[in-house]
């Protein structure tokens, strides 16, 4: 008979495999021992395997979701089990748990060539596999590719204006492949997180692109601040990750847009109860990534349907 140290061992060697919601709740219901040793491997699988999207489209299906934007999510046995909804092929086509596997076994089914080719789930073995597939390398090369794949692969139709969108892609390497950048890809370059705003600091402000860095993630309350002079996006700036609370509270003369700071990021519910004075925009704080299925069922000021269909439900 196995020890039972053995037996935990096996049990969380078996259990590390698990990767679906339906399985893990499974195994937990089977006996006190498996729930505990479930529970040691995956200690936040409430959260990680919790669907709570396609929990609450199951229970309000009728509603006026978006259903453009939940095409990008959709698991594909739900979308065939719905078959009615006004689903969009193109959003389908880039959705991540649509594999190589399911598109090529349902040509009946119009894919987007061009979305196809930015779909998480395809791999460059599955693309140089595939040579008379209508690829679009342009959407490719703008794909987080390691850049050795660029560099060993010269023969395919690389551009400039393509790989500065590629999160992998550093200022040497850019230079490195196409020399140093045009005024109109440095526009382009400004909203690559690879690239620091020290690049950029120096340039002439008509090179540079303030949506695109408005939203880089190099970008820090510290920057702006220290630039304010600089026309930025407030609005994109409002829903930053890098900016806090405090930091709205703190500087209420400059220019926030109350509706993206609803969907900021660091923007908890809490916060908002905290603060009823403020004009939230509850439309907006229906895709805030904090707001839980639980809020929204017990909050119908939360249920904005078609805002909803953007949230994807992270949160317990």
């Amino acid at each position: 008979m196995l020890k039972h140290s053995s037996m935990q061992d096996i049990l969380s060697r078996v259990f590390s495999y698990i990767d679906k919601g339906s399985d893990y709740k499974r195994v937990r219901l089977v006996c006190k021992q498996w729930h505990a040793a479930v529970d040691a491997v995956h200690p936040d699988g409430d959260c990680k395997f919790a669907d709570h999207l396609h929990t609450l489209l199951t229970m309000y299906s009728d509603e006026a979701w978006n259903w453009k934007i939940l095409s990008t999510v959709i698991r594909w046995e739900w979308f065939l089990a719905h078959r009615d909804k006004l689903w969009s092929i193109s959003a389908l086509s880039h959705n991540p748990n649509i594999t190589w596997k399911i598109i090529s076994s349902n040509p009946d089914i119009p894919w987007d060539s061009d979305e196809v080719s930015v779909n998480p789930s395809i791999t460059w073995n599955i693309i140089i596999d595939n040579p008379t597939y209508n690829w679009n390398w342009y959407r490719i090369l703008r794909r987080p590719f390691p850049v050795d794949i660029i560099l060993n692969n010269p023969g395919y139709k690389w551009r400039c204006s393509a790989f500065i969108d590629n999160p992998n892609a550093s200022w040497e390497s850019i230079v490195q492949l196409f020399g140093v950048p045009t005024p109109k890809n440095i526009w382009e370059l400004s909203s690559n997180p690879n690239i620091p705003w020290k690049v950029f600091e120096s340039m002439p402000e008509q090179h540079l692109n303030f949506v695109g860095s408005s939203c880089n993630p190099n970008i820090t309350w510290e920057i702006v601040a220290k630039n304010s002079e600089r026309p930025w996006i407030w609005h994109f700036l409002s829903q930053h990750k890098n900016i806090t609370w405090e930091i709205i509270k703190n500087n209420p003369t400059f220019p926030w847009n109350p509706a993206y700071v609803s969907h900021n990021p660091n923007i908890t519910w809490e916060i908002i109860t905290n603060n009823p004075d403020y004009p939230w925009n509850f439309d907006f704080v229906s895709c805030n990534a904090n707001i839980t299925w639980k809020l929204v069922r017990d909050n119908p000021k939360l249920q904005n349907w078609y805002r909803l269909s953007f949230n994807r439900f992270r949160r317990q």
